[in-house]
């Protein structure tokens, strides 16, 4: 069966914006693709009906890319990038926080959770988790409800020696600086340290570019906008993203090193919670780990290859190792477009889960990681029937042991 193909319309994000108001309301109409299914016949009282059955994809359908729109080049692009979106983007409206019941204060501490009033709950929905200063309020405000107050002296333990270290984050760059501003700095410093070793990919300039322009205020963190960077000078003003923005700017650039985009993943490290030694087949007692098979492969490239992924409810982004991108390459020799470099915070029994306290030797179990690991990020797609979306993905070089 034929590739399906659906027209893509590459638009800038002015295009969009404007068209997101009208778009509401709106119903998809159904397509020959959504409705096209394999059928076969079966004979129901002696007489022949036609059935429809799930049509099954073939290699053929996985490996075309959607095509972009002719006419979207960087010659329509380049005008738009010096303009900036940060006062016209607007990021989705978070929910309007709840607010707190007080309760009555107890004469004796009320530890039986038989006895809790209704509607009594631990979590604070009104508060910013971030807001360090206010959580802490909180937990003197309900050890002085004398409800469940042991729980919240724990978790006052916690919160004081967190706001250490945002103080200490805060102090390590002069200035006035936003929590995710100083956030990516201390990530970018690390990184800067790294790349002094190795720098596969030119990245060191770019790196040394984004930590000027956050240190004099010449770049801000802004959520959902992203900027782009070659061999250390800014190629446009924030923006939102657009995979196809992304492509035609990075081949324009002959961004298989020095390309970087700033914005997409961050501020802090990301996660990837659980730090399992993978055999080539998953043991017999590995009850809890599950994994998927998914099919990856580079855009562009008429290939694709099926992979077994641990499903990691705790990891913010897919990861392979370097040797699979071999795998995916195929018999070519085009490598994946790398998009920058990312951070990871992994388990490796350095801390505790209870916010950094020291505890026993014989409470390793709970320990969580500060090891960080630099890895390089790429732009692969998962093809599925439909389209073939673009993910981005960490790579793990397989000089990095844990």
């Amino acid at each position: 069966m034929p590739a399906r193909k659906a027209k893509s319309q590459s638009k800038l994000p002015s295009e969009l914006m404007s068209q997101q108001s009208s778009s509401q309301g709106k119903k998809r109409r159904k397509t020959s693709d959504d409705t096209a299914r394999a059928k076969k016949r079966r004979t129901v009282q002696g007489q022949t009906s036609p059935v429809e059955a799930e049509y099954v994809p073939s290699a053929n359908d996985l490996i075309s890319d959607v095509p972009r729109d002719e006419n979207f080049t960087i010659d329509t692009l380049l005008p738009d990038l010096g303009t900036s979106y940060v006062d016209r983007f607007k990021s989705p409206t978070a929910p309007a926080r709840a607010k707190r019941k007080p309760w009555p204060r107890q004469s004796s501490p009320l530890i039986d959770p038989e006895k809790l009033p209704p509607g009594w709950s631990m979590t604070e929905p009104d508060l910013n988790r971030d807001d360090i200063e206010a959580q802490i309020e909180r937990c003197h405000v309900r050890i002085r409800e004398n409800i469940m107050p042991h729980i919240f002296a724990h978790r006052l333990k916690g919160l004081q020696i967190s706001r250490v270290k945002q103080n200490e984050l805060a102090e390590s760059e002069p200035g006035n600086h936003s929590l995710d501003v100083l956030r990516r700095l201390e990530i970018l410093r690390e990184m800067e340290i790294e790349l002094q070793g190795s720098d596969n990919f030119n990245q060191l300039p770019n790196v040394l570019a984004l930590l000027q322009a956050y240190r004099g205020g010449m770049l801000d963190w802004n959520i959902g906008l992203v900027t782009y960077w070659f061999e250390g000078v800014q190629l446009c003003e924030p923006r939102p993203f657009s995979w196809d923005e992304f492509e035609v700017l990075n081949a324009h650039h002959s961004g298989k090193t020095g390309f970087w985009m700033e914005g997409l993943v961050g501020p802090g490290p990301t996660h990837s919670l659980s730090a399992v030694g993978i055999p080539a087949n998953l043991p017999n007692n590995a009850y809890f780990a599950r994994s998927y098979m998914v099919a990856l492969r580079i855009p562009g490239l008429r290939w694709y290859a099926e992979l077994e992924f641990v499903y990691d409810t705790g990891a913010s982004m897919m990861s392979l190792f370097e040797g699979d991108l071999q795998n995916i390459m195929g018999r070519s020799t085009v490598g994946p477009t790398v998009m920058g470099l990312n951070s990871s915070s992994l388990a490796d029994g350095s801390r505790n889960a209870d916010d950094g306290m020291d505890q026993s030797p014989s409470s390793s179990i709970s320990r969580l990681g500060q090891l960080r690991a630099t890895m390089t990020c790429y732009g692969l797609r998962i093809p599925t029937l439909n389209s073939s979306k673009m993910y981005l993905i960490q790579v793990i070089l397989e000089d990095v042991r844990f």
